[in-house]
């Protein structure tokens, strides 16, 4: 009997084993996306306005996935680096 309490616990281990491992993929593939997103709108910003402020970087470095597209979308028609910033509402 002991030893079937046992086979449970060892299952049950390998199981929440597994779930972290699979949460901490998904975590390391979602940060993943998010830093090659700043790397290139970081890029693109520079390319079009010219040398960036530390601050800037920080806030774009700083932001959701979500808010790194908005912003690479408007830096294709934005006049301003402000713009950008706006869109991506990191000012």
């Amino acid at each position: 009997m002991n030893e079937g309490l046992q086979l449970s616990e060892s299952a049950w281990a390998k199981w929440w084993i597994q779930q972290g491992e699979a949460r901490g993929k998904a975590r390391g593939k979602a940060e993943g996306k998010a830093e090659g997103k700043a790397e290139t709108l970081l890029r693109l910003m520079t390319k079009r306005f010219g040398p960036l402020a530390e601050e800037t970087t920080a806030r774009i470095l700083a932001a959701a996935v979500e808010q790194l597209e908005r912003g690479t979308d408007a830096i294709l028609e934005a006049q301003s680096l402000d713009e950008v910033l706006d869109a991506i509402g990191a000012r």
